[in-house]
């Protein structure tokens, strides 16, 4: 399987990204202008009036358009895997944390942007107030990003490489490179390591959104958001080594970096940053 021998139902492998626009299309243009409990965005926030339920139905179907054109983008990518299923696999597994990241980031939007009652915040922040979290939010999206990419590769490499590993693969080492006497197939060693990123990217995003809210706390120290971009840039580089390197040694019968480097490594970049910010917001 591959670009050169796409079967009939490789079609599916864009379903996820499609089904994001389709539902981006309906709550745009398909539901009804008052607040129900039938049909449209139904959360709590968006049902508190007439404005809140418009704002939903404005903001949710942009975010909506971005995840589906984002995991369309991935799907294109996913038809590099040497299987069918693969190809299918890694889009819809992206299509339920697509839906929440519209959710999550919807709601907050709403929190923001009205009262408890539903009625429209007025209040301004000052103008280099504002502008100071725009700037700490865009370096956030940027480490976001960065982070994820870093932590896609090992997945996306494994893909490639799939019938380049041998049948039987190992997946558990020791501190020093030593495997353990354990293996596992390698379709079910790739499926580990998609289930593997998955659990790393909700992290990532967990820790992201975290910060994000973190940022207009009052009587939080401006500089206590540095601490995250370490979490987020350390654990993208730790897992995209690690999973580089047990593929690597599955491939060669050696690591390119030992495992006990790669965990003092991740050790540094976490304390040592850690404790520099901590005596500076002392």
């Amino acid at each position: 399987m591959g670009l050169s021998t796409i079967e009939p139902l490789a079609f599916l492998v864009f379903l996820p990204g499609l089904t994001l626009l389709l539902t981006a299309f309906m709550i745009k243009y398909l539901a009804p202008k008052e607040p129900n409990h039938w049909f449209g965005y139904r959360t709590g926030s968006s049902m508190k009036s007439k404005e809140t339920w418009e704002e939903a139905h404005r903001f949710s179907p942009v975010q909506c358009m971005r995840a589906g054109i984002f995991v369309l983008l991935v799907s294109s990518g996913a038809l590099l895997l040497p299987e069918l299923w693969m190809m299918i696999l890694a889009p819809t597994m992206l299509l339920l944390p697509a839906f929440a990241w519209v959710t999550i980031t919807t709601e907050n939007h709403l929190k923001k942007t009205f009262a408890s009652k539903g009625n429209l915040i007025t209040k301004e922040l000052p103008k280099n107030e504002i502008k100071d979290i725009g700037y700490k939010q865009t370096v956030l999206k940027t480490v976001l990003a960065v982070s994820l990419v870093l932590l896609t590769i090992p997945l996306v490499a494994a893909g490639v490489l799939h019938y380049q590993l041998p049948e039987m693969i190992h997946h558990q080492f020791d501190l020093f490179g030593n495997p353990s006497s354990s293996t596992v197939s390698r379709d079910v060693g790739l499926i580990v390591k998609a289930l593997m990123w998955f659990l790393c990217v909700a992290t990532v995003f967990l820790v992201y959104f975290l910060a994000r809210k973190a940022l207009k706390k009052p009587g939080i120290s401006k500089d206590h958001y540095y601490m995250p971009i370490v979490i987020m840039l350390s654990f993208g580089f730790v897992m995209s080594g690690i999973g580089s390197n047990v593929l690597y040694f599955n491939l060669k019968g050696a690591f390119f970096i030992s495992p006990l480097v790669i965990l003092l490594a991740f050790l540094a970049f976490t304390t040592i940053p850690s404790i520099l910010i901590y005596r500076r917001t002392k």
